[in-house]
């Protein structure tokens, strides 16, 4: 698929300029409120945001050192962001069993630790004939912290990678509203491959309420994840994305949006807990493609 036809969407897909830190709680504030810039050396303002909702710790707080092999780490109590500058890859990594002061109930929230990337150009859809999302990735640990009596079907560790597909039309009663488009990867210990999920985005006090369209796994994997093994992917996702939109309206979502409204908005990746688990993956080959259907 790809080739000279496709674009590349993603900016600084090489990590090169540092990230943006946002805060726990979003409910406080979704701005900013510190800069990783590799010990002062990054020259542009970053691009990319690491959110850590509903931690029970800062990273704004957390140390900054540089390992032997040249990456940069930062981290605090529960989580950890290390980042090879320049060579696209980037390991996080989030105790879930330092968040946890008990198993997580319903409505409480979960800690995340995501990259997240805001898209400026509108990619409109309507005007697209294919969009790929390309990754490799490993996840390269996983400890159980739960008394197997305590756990449910509330508790389970995902690695996801999401759109927001956004209504980008000035002059549209819907302007700005949109849903989630996502890729689930690992849901351990649920699910050996994560189903289709389709519904309201919710189960705690700070969310979005929009209308969330998750791909089965077994769609696009072709092994289950499992830890200490790699994965390779490259996913044609256009006609799941158009489905997802279908899916929303037919859902009483977007009720004020059309397709020919909806762009590309922005995309998050990275780690949601609700078990007391930890984690940790490795991410490189990062990569959104989209191929132009104007003639």
């Amino acid at each position: 698929m790809r080739g000279f036809e496709m674009k590349q969407i993603l900016r600084d897909n090489h990590f090169c300029d540092g990230f943006w830190v946002c805060h726990t709680d979003g409910l406080i504030t979704r701005e900013p409120v510190k800069k990783l810039d590799f010990g002062g050396t990054t020259v542009k303002s970053p691009v990319w945001k690491i959110a850590q909702w509903c931690s029970r710790y800062n990273l704004a707080n957390g140390r900054e050192r540089v390992l032997d092999d040249a990456s940069y780490e930062y981290a605090d109590e529960t989580k950890c962001v290390r980042v090879r500058k320049g060579q696209g890859r980037i390991v996080l990594s989030l105790s879930a069993g330092k968040e946890y002061l008990h198993p997580r109930r319903e409505g409480e929230g979960w800690p995340h630790l995501l990259i997240e990337q805001e898209f400026e150009e509108n990619y409109w859809l309507t005007e697209l004939e294919e969009a790929e999302m390309q990754i490799d990735f490993t996840v390269s640990r996983f400890a159980d912290h739960m008394n197997p009596k305590e756990r449910t079907m509330l508790h389970t560790a995902q690695l996801q990678w999401f759109l927001a597909i956004q209504n980008r039309n000035r002059n549209s009663v819907g302007y700005g509203d949109f849903f989630w488009f996502g890729l689930p990867f690992w849901d351990y210990p649920r699910y050996e491959y994560p189903p289709q999920f389709r519904a309201a985005d919710g189960g705690k006090e700070e969310n979005t309420g929009k209308f969330i369209n998750i791909v089965g796994a077994r769609e696009f994997l072709s092994s289950p994840v499992v830890v200490g093994n790699s994965q390779s992917l490259s996913v044609s996702v256009y006609r799941w994305i158009k489905e997802g939109f279908e899916a929303a309206k037919a859902n009483n979502y977007l009720k004020n949006s059309d397709w020919k409204d909806m762009c590309i908005g922005n995309m998050n990746l990275g780690f949601e807990v609700t078990g007391t688990f930890d984690v940790e993956v490795m991410i490189s080959n990062l990569n959104i493609y989209i191929k132009d259907g104007k003639k």
